[in-house]
């Protein structure tokens, strides 16, 4: 299936901050405050969010500083902006309905307590069932199981649903209509709005004698090239100009999938359809369609991956592809519970640090040491960043580099040979890629102890373990050898062995990096 690059009518940047701080929080240098309104408020990242507008903005994708608003001076729901106001009928201003792009900063606990009228304007904005729209929550996460949304203050996935729906989410559902007229939510799209085929991704041209390649389609209104907007339908009601008028209209040019559509009527009716859930691309495309968890472990737990894209990513019908427990994987469960359906949520196993594009990733090898007391210290030794050419190297031997491990092994060899594994080495697979843990001639007493006494002492977080052979002589009654297979995830790009300047053979592992590598760490979910 060919990517779709979704072109979102509406992205609202909410950045949590918080009332809750503390005084080494205060001492940190890291930590960045904000007065509003005679409080004072913790946010780390309040430099970002200007930087975080001028990327979209840079992104040809029709946000321009006309359609965009960044409150990065005061906390939402305290604000008097004008565009934030509802009518009398609670509808969204007609300031606001204008605009594509919104950044603001939110108090978590203002956002846990009470329905706010300016946070419930944006909520409705993001809710619109005519428009695709985006919600990214920035702030700090944890892996564990407990942990919520925090900047000081904390609020739980499901506490967080809970605000949103209190001050106005929903999803339309869509009902059955006449697929010879127009397409669900169907909406003129102006040119200003689109440079790019929404189809083929293709950017439009001009002809030799001035016209323009680009085309609206007639039932939903979306800007394709020629080649994607070939299909010809009659068409009882069709969109034919930029106020949303409608005509009947023969032989009106229309998208692919308009097309087929209305091709597969009788044997499909259009609102009987069930959604490709977890496929881009799939018709379920207006509302809040995303929501991008832009924190830390918001797709992991503790020591566990979730699945990655890539080369080998998760299939397209999956649905959840957070581990289970994580912050990701508990919004779900609270966007179902309210009937939230067809969102896909998005999350990431790693951060890019700051607005250099390089990727904080430890590659998820702890080897043991002799220092197993001070855990900090060793996973501070055992940690490196993407900065330059992101590599990690480790001691080629099943013992890392404990001298207390090297003594038992030594120890078994002269007090029990005959249960012995025959290699301490930490090889290359016959993959190329993977690693072999030690060999051993197929006594299964060795091999249980090189993996409980050794392997049992490494973290390779995110790594496939599992028992394979390295080699065996033709003769039936030939020895077999055995290994611990341990195959890289897919952050690992090339693993070597190469002699230190000691002479001492190590691992070499090779990170990906760069800010479109960072894509392939999201994992996500549709609920």
């Amino acid at each position: 299936m060919d990517k779709v690059t979704t072109n979102y009518n509406r992205y609202l940047d909410l950045h949590l901050c918080s009332s809750t701080y503390t005084a080494e929080d205060e001492a940190d240098e890291d930590c960045n405050f904000f007065n509003h309104r005679g409080s004072r408020y913790r946010y780390d990242f309040i430099k970002d969010m200007q930087a975080q507008a001028n990327y979209r903005g840079g992104k040809d994708e029709g946000y321009s500083g006309g359609n965009m608003r960044v409150l990065d001076s005061s906390e939402l729901t305290h604000s008097q902006k004008s565009f934030l106001r509802l009518t009398p009928q609670d509808e969204i201003s007609q300031e606001l309905s204008r605009l594509r792009y919104v950044s603001c900063l939110v108090s978590i606990e203002r956002l846990g307590s009470g329905t706010h009228p300016q946070l419930r304007a944006l909520v409705k904005w993001i809710s619109d069932p005519c428009t695709t729209n985006k919600l990214r929550i920035n702030c700090h996460g944890g892996g564990d199981s407990q942990t919520g949304f925090w900047m000081g203050g904390q609020i739980s996935p499901q506490d967080f649903v809970e605000a949103l729906v209190r001050h106005g989410l929903t999803r339309a559902v869509k009902t059955a209509q006449n697929v010879q007229g127009l397409a669900h939510n169907a909406r003129w799209k102006r040119d200003s709005e689109i440079s790019k085929c929404e189809k083929c991704n293709q950017p439009f041209e001009k002809t030799w004698y001035g016209s323009s390649t680009k085309h609206h389609c007639r039932r939903c209104g979306s800007i394709f090239c020629d080649t994607c907007s070939s299909w010809k339908i009659d068409l009882d009601k069709a969109l034919v100009d930029e106020s949303n008028k409608t005509a009947k209209v023969s032989k009106a040019r229309v998208c692919q999938r308009c097309y087929e559509d209305a091709m597969s009527a009788k044997a499909a009716p259009f609102g009987a359809r069930s959604p490709e859930r977890g496929v881009e691309g799939s018709e379920d495309k207006y509302g809040l369609q995303t929501i991008n968890l832009a924190l830390c472990m918001g797709a992991k737990g503790d020591h566990d991956f979730s699945v990655e894209h890539g080369r080998k990513a998760i299939a397209p019908g999956a649905h959840d592809g957070f581990v289970a427990g994580s912050l990701a994987s508990r919004l779900l469960t609270a966007l179902r519970s309210h009937q939230l359906t067809g969102i896909k949520v998005t999350a990431s196993n790693q951060l890019v640090s700051g607005s250099t594009g390089r990727i904080n990733n430890s590659l998820m090898v702890k080897y043991p040491t002799d220092l197993t007391h001070l855990t900090h210290t060793i996973m501070i030794q055992n940690k490196k960043s993407f900065t330059g050419r992101p590599t990690f190297d480790f001691p080629a031997k099943v013992w890392g580099s404990s001298r207390i491990l090297e003594r038992a092994w030594d120890l078994r060899a002269r007090t029990s040979p005959n249960d012995m594994p025959t290699s301490a080495d930490i090889a290359l697979y016959r993959d190329n890629k993977s690693l072999a843990f030690g060999a051993v001639d197929g006594n299964q007493v060795a091999f249980a102890w090189l993996q409980d006494e050794f392997l049992q002492k490494w973290g390779f977080g995110g790594w496939v373990i599992r028992r394979g052979s390295i080699f065996s002589a033709p003769s039936p009654r030939a020895t077999r050898y055995d290994t611990v297979v341990i195959m890289p995830p897919n952050r690992v790009e090339k693993v070597e062995l190469r002699n230190d300047t000691n002479n001492n053979q190590r691992v070499f592992l090779t990170g990906r990096q760069g800010v479109e590598a960072f894509k392939d760490y999201k994992s996500y979910g549709v609920s």
